[in-house]
């Protein structure tokens, strides 16, 4: 989901997606919020389990994201201007050079609170 100039919001249930860059949710916009109560589940090189990007607030709920593949993320949150909090039960990620949860924003504050974030893999 992707909103030019206003605001997104995403709630899910469980996500299953396979395949080299594959991603569980896409959510962008000035002002983001993804709420997912199921699991999210990816396989594939460069896979991502949640992204969401833009402007503005952004906020991420999840029970529970899994990965597996080279290069392979759970979360991933990146924001030009504003303030970004990410919340989630578990992250669990499998691949050489994976990542649990990647939050970034050029401009505000970032919070991150988790259960559980778990990665296997070579630089991992």
């Amino acid at each position: 989901a992707q909103s030019g100039t206003g605001s997104t919001n995403v709630q899910s249930g469980s996500v299953t997606t396979t395949g080299a860059r594959s991603v569980g949710i896409v959510a962008a916009g000035n002002g983001v919020v993804v709420a997912s109560t199921g699991n999210v589940t990816t396989g594939g090189a460069n896979a991502i389990g949640i992204y969401a990007g833009g402007r503005g607030t952004i906020s991420v709920t999840s029970a529970h994201v899994a990965t597996a593949g080279t290069s392979a993320r759970g979360i991933v949150v990146a924001d030009a201007a504003g303030n970004v909090s990410v919340t989630s039960g578990t992250v669990a990620t499998t691949g050489r050079v994976a990542t649990g949860i990647d939050a970034f924003s050029a401009n505000g504050n970032v919070s991150i609170t988790s259960t559980s974030a778990t990665t296997t893999g070579d630089f991992a």
